[in-house]
């Protein structure tokens, strides 16, 4: 009934409701523009100006951080995560006793321990694993440190070994 009676009374809503057409249209040409702010234009000394200039005209430079990202897994120098994880566990324990080698002791005993870890790590990724080989390959490691009881390397490369171990899980 509700909605009869709102058309019934359908001259009454129009003044109480007003809608656009019984808003006044102007007519054209009549329209006022709106007056439109504009923001105080600054002048800049021709100093300036020739600064800016020769700024424009200098090469852009490199920005100074890296634009193209590393590929995830793989650090800057090539080496993957796995990788540097067991050169970490390699490490450990011994910075001491590697400052203490000769120059030319301590060069050969770095690179047979790169080579070492990168044996391993090939070695993890194969489907099985042989524990004993990674044992071996850590033990050949230690033993270039001279000066130093046999069991306790075997020792040391049973521990690294563990650890190289958990690695993979």
């Amino acid at each position: 009934m509700a909605i009869n009676d709102f058309i019934k009374n359908k001259d009454q809503n129009k003044e109480i409701f007003p809608t656009h057409e019984t808003e006044p249209k102007p007519k054209f040409g009549t329209e006022e523009k709106e007056a439109v702010f504009e923001p105080p234009v600054e002048k800049i000394r021709p100093e300036v100006l020739t600064e800016i200039e020769k700024i424009d005209q200098e090469p852009l430079k490199k920005p100074a951080w890296p634009t193209d990202q590393a590929k995830p897994g793989v650090e800057a120098s090539g080496k993957s995560q796995s990788l540097i994880q067991i050169e970490k566990i390699l490490e450990e324990d011994l910075a001491e006793t590697y400052f203490r080698l000769e120059p030319e002791l301590r060069q050969k005993f770095k690179t047979k321990g790169e080579k070492t870890a990168l044996k391993i790590s090939e070695l993890l990724g194969q489907a099985k694993v042989r524990v004993k080989n990674i044992f071996r390959l850590i033990l050949d490691w230690l033993k270039l440190i001279p000066g130093v009881n046999k069991f306790f390397l075997i020792q040391e490369a049973k521990i690294k070994t563990d650890r190289i171990m958990k690695l993979r899980k």
